[in-house]
């Protein structure tokens, strides 16, 4: 069973990770279910199943692509009623839920699920209610750049068919309660109102909810922070170990009332009992938590376990497990898009290697005593340290960085959260029910315990050394390190185990990628309306600007810093920021916080925290190996203020040569002409994202660049890069490309040559779910050039 688990596994990773996204995915669904029919008559039964895994997986994956919102529709504005799909979160006076549309009034495409924001929320929307708004819709489309979060993914996963924000021309209507809405988000949301009366001031509330309903939208940033950094984010998802320990508690209850149920039924059978109230508890539990993946996995795993021992047959863990895999993904391939899936079968199967591991047929087991209670916590803790470590690579692609202490915290957390804390706050809710007073006051003492939990793991995540962010190696340390876990995680018996740590060390050690081949790399980061532009030259890294300040966070801590890390970026130089609107330096002070060793060279300080501060002012220049930066603008003495003060850099490596204009409107244009002679220029980002104040005829004839760059959002509000502008560019012969359509770009120049396009993220690095890049065409020159 597990091998068919696996093959259907594999089958769904080359339909998501492997195959470049196909023309039409139907007919190679088509081909691949033709496929798995012969591998099965020629008796090749892995084979076929992993060719029927991916033809499921693509032939689902193109209805949901159907039903998604195109994005040249640009953004509509319509009056729709519908249901809140899930547990608002309320974020600075903001709301953000998913919305189920019942029926919308008019007669444009259908609609069915989108994720919606609603600024000035005032009266917050209740999960279940029926509402009545007009919606600003678009496709679910976001930023496509090196490191940064895929926001497509997400909400190809999550079967999103657009978002959107409430529109307050017509004031939103609530037009039904929860009565109306899903009976399981309804009967969930009751439970948590009567937490929030029962737990009224008690700050261990939103860990109570979490723990008891799955319901996580009260945790903080904050929470989860200290919760990754500490590797315990697990116990705040009603995850696979909390519902078997529930399950395993059940049939200790179960057993035992089989028993008195024997003196009173003759041929009675205790299992019998045990099977069905365990089963009935793991499923009521799941279904507390909305039958998350983690919780549908461990309910197949504990239904395979509990049919085996009913029919008495030995059918193992591996069977459990396996059915697990074909329960979750045969209906639902999309959930090994989720980090959860992942962590939480990767868990499971590490867990099941370190009970194989320490099985010793001479060591006798059972009994009481210092002995028994030596070898469980013998056992608890290697399979804590297998999980661990086996876990550590997942754990490093997912979240970029893996904790420490997590073993060690994990080993008393564990037990804790496991054995006490979640049958505790479970009782006490059935306790509630028949005997309302003492339920409360061990809810409360519950809630109490948990928020004292959350304190210690706040004060160890403090610890600088609490999580390891590794540096960017290349593929072999990568490789090494992969092998060496293997090795170490390997059942007995294995030779020479006490090699494998040495397998570990040229990545523990920090060997670095490969050195940067090029003379020059530019990577102009899509932002959305801002501007961020990261220069590399082989041992020199300078940012450009560091994109714009969002509603509720920022593009230096959201797409500038993980792209400065998978750029391979360990030490930032420099950081100069053209001057002080927001879209331009919204995200400074976040770089700031990941890289304070850069030195800060802008026309003013604009209350940034810097350690090191230079003046950005006309004559200044520099060198970094092959390159060479000087700055034409501004001149000494000029405020510093407005678009027109920009902080102009020119850079230079053998015959390539880039000018980075900031927002230079017409008369800073002007100004700046005498300083432009000499060769064409191979890539100019268009001054003020493709503004009809910028992009003067003047700059143009001076400039003649080879490649013209629009930074600008997709579907902006303001037209850019505006159709004038990219004509004049056009009729210069220039090559044109606009983040907002094309996703980050990347220019290198090597061997003294010039600079060339060699990496476009939505052209390139298109998966499935991405919305593809406009055609080549749509920005080409004039075809008489």
């Amino acid at each position: 069973m597990l091998s068919l688990g696996m093959a259907w596994l594999a089958g769904v990773c080359l339909a998501f990770f492997a195959l470049p996204p196909p023309p039409e995915p139907p007919l190679i669904a088509a081909l691949l279910a033709l496929g798995a029919l012969c591998a099965w008559r020629m008796r090749a039964l892995l084979f076929g199943m992993a060719l029927l895994g991916a033809a499921v997986a693509l032939w689902l994956a193109d209805s949901r692509l159907q039903q998604r919102m195109p994005e040249t529709a640009g953004r509509v504005d319509r009056i729709v009623t519908g249901v809140i799909d899930d547990f608002p979160r309320i974020s600075e006076n903001i709301c953000r839920f998913r919305f189920r549309v019942t029926s919308i009034e008019d007669s444009g495409p259908p609609l069915e699920r989108a994720q919606l924001s609603w600024y000035d929320c005032n009266a917050p929307p209740q999960a279940g209610e029926t509402w009545r708004l007009k919606v600003r819709f678009r496709a679910p489309r976001g930023l496509h750049n090196p490191g940064g979060f895929d926001f497509e993914r997400w909400a190809f996963r999550e079967n999103l068919h657009a978002t959107g924000y409430v529109r307050q021309e017509l004031a939103p209507q609530r037009q039904a309660g929860c009565e109306a809405g899903p009976p399981l988000l309804c009967a969930r949301a009751a439970l948590l109102e009567r937490l929030e009366v029962w737990l009224e001031g008690n700050p261990g509330l939103p860990y109570v909810m979490a723990l008891s309903t799955g319901a996580r939208h009260r945790l903080a940033d904050e929470d989860w922070e200290v919760l990754r950094r500490t590797g315990t984010a697990h116990l705040f998802a009603i995850s696979g170990l909390h519902v078997g320990v529930v399950a395993w508690f059940a049939w200790l209850l179960g057993s035992v009332l089989g028993r008195l149920a024997q003196r009173f039924v003759e041929g009675f059978r205790p299992r019998y009992s045990a099977a069905a109230l365990s089963f009935l508890a793991a499923f009521s539990y799941a279904a507390l938590a909305g039958f998350a993946v983690s919780t549908v996995r461990s309910l197949a795993m504990i239904s395979a376990v509990l049919a085996l021992t009913q029919l008495r047959r030995r059918g193992g863990f591996s069977s459990a497990l396996g059915a697990a895999l074909l329960v979750v993904l045969a209906p639902d391939p999309f959930a090994a898009l989720s980090a959860g899936f992942w962590l939480s079968f990767g868990a499971v199967g590490l867990l099941a290697l370190s009970a194989l591991s320490l099985r010793d047929p001479e060591r006798k087991t059972g009994g009481f005593g210092v002995e028994a209670a030596s070898n469980w916590a013998r056992g608890l803790a290697v399979a804590q340290w297998r999980i661990t470590l086996g876990l550590a690579p997942l754990v490093l692609v997912f979240f970029g960085e893996v904790s420490l202490i997590g073993a060690a915290a994990n080993l008393i957390a564990i037990p804790l959260f496991s054995l006490l804390i979640v049958p505790g706050l479970l009782a006490s809710l059935l306790l509630t029910l028949l005997w309302p007073a003492p339920g409360v006051f061990l809810l409360a003492c519950g809630s109490s315990l948990l928020h004292g939990a959350m304190f210690v793991l706040g004060e160890l995540s403090r610890l600088e050394w609490a999580a390891w962010t590794p540096p960017d190696f290349s593929l072999l340390p990568a490789v090494l390190a992969a092998a060496g876990i293997a090795w170490l995680l390997a059942p007995r018996p294995v030779p020479a185990r006490w090699v494998a740590p040495l397998l570990l060390l040229p990545s523990l050690l920090g060997m670095e990628r490969d050195r940067l081949e090029a003379d020059l790399a530019v990577t102009v980061l899509d932002v959305g309306h801002g501007l961020a532009v990261v220069l590399q030259a082989p041992g020199y890294n300078l940012l450009y600007d560091a994109g714009p300040r969002y509603s509720s966070s920022d593009a230096g801590d959201s797409v500038v810093a993980p792209a400065l890390a998978r750029l391979g970026v360990r030490r930032l130089h420099a950081m100069v920021i053209s001057h002080g609107d927001s879209d331009h330096a919204g995200g400074a002070a976040s770089v700031l916080a990941f890289h304070p060793e850069a030195e800060l060279i802008a026309p003013g300080r604009y209350g940034l925290p810097a350690n090191r501060y230079r003046r950005c002012e006309a004559g200044a220049a520099w060198e970094a190996g092959e390159a060479r930066f000087r700055v034409l603008s501004p001149e000494p003495g000029t405020s510093g203020q407005g678009n027109n003060s920009s902080c102009v850099l020119l850079v230079e490596a053998g015959r390539a040569r880039v000018l980075l204009p900031g927002d230079l409107e017409a008369s800073g244009e002007a100004r700046l002409l005498g300083s432009l002679s000499g060769a064409p220029f191979d890539l100019l980002l268009s001054p003020h994202h493709g503004s009809a104040s910028s992009s003067t005829a003047g700059l143009v004839a001076a400039t003649r660049p080879r490649f013209v760059v629009h930074s600008a959002g997709f579907f902006n509000r303001w037209g850019f890069p505006r159709p004038d502008v990219v004509s004049r560019w056009a009729q210069a012969g220039a090559e044109q490309r606009s983040t907002g359509a094309s996703g980050a770009l990347r220019f290198e120049a090597r061997e003294g040559g010039a600079l060339e396009l060699t990496a476009e993220w939505r052209r390139h690095r298109a998966r499935l779910w991405t919305f593809p890049p406009p055609p080549d065409e749509a920005f080409s020159p004039p075809a008489d050039r």
